[in-house]
């Protein structure tokens, strides 16, 4: 569950960006469930919600991997303490 559950937003955000996910060909790709019948229609809804989980899922442990080994995640958390410190000053 600790792989899954910081991946869940990121299959929001990159499955509702306009460029990613309804880009034409995308779109043009479910084109022929027009002819399908419901059953068919309701086991590949069910499959590509699966498969676009999948992949988002299978993307954000790719970028949480590369901000590791670029060192990005050691850096915000260095602006988020130097932040936290900085308005803590500030207001107390």
């Amino acid at each position: 569950m600790r792989f899954v559950s910081p991946g869940v937003y990121s299959v929001y955000v990159i499955h509702v960006h306009p460029k990613v996910f309804w880009s034409e060909d995308i779109i043009a790709l479910f084109r022929p469930w027009d002819s399908w019948n419901g059953l068919h229609i309701f086991a590949a809804m069910l499959l590509t919600a699966l498969v676009v989980f999948g992949v988002c899922i299978v993307l954000d442990f790719l970028r949480q991997r590369l901000f590791r080994a670029a060192g990005i995640d050691r850096a915000a958390e260095r602006l988020s303490d130097w932040t936290e410190a900085f308005v803590r000053a500030r207001i107390f």
